[in-house]
């Protein structure tokens, strides 16, 4: 028999990596796409749920739950940084 190796991430290992402002708005363009994927009022139910369990209990909210947490945690490590600016905008009200 011919052994084999795999090189893994244990679960408990943390990571510091670089991201750019493009990957990021990449995550954010996925969010809205799995935003998307339901009607709103689903989406909403899910992501109302998922806030207040521990533990996502869908596959959906599983994936919701992890593009989460890399955005705000990519915010977090922006501001903490200083790496964010304000841009002003304008809401047109009709």
């Amino acid at each position: 028999m011919d052994k084999k190796s795999l090189e893994i991430i244990p679960d408990e290992a943390i990571m510091n990596i670089k991201v750019s402002g493009t990957y990021y708005k990449r995550l954010q363009a996925l969010f809205i796409y799995l935003s998307g994927k339901k009607d709103m009022k689903e989406f909403l139910l899910e992501y109302e749920s998922l806030l207040k369990l521990k533990e996502p209990k869908t596959e959906y909210q599983i994936h919701l739950q992890t593009v989460l947490s890399i955005i705000v945690e990519i915010e977090r490590e922006a501001k903490e940084n200083k790496l964010t600016e304000k841009k002003e905008f304008t809401i047109n009200e009709s």
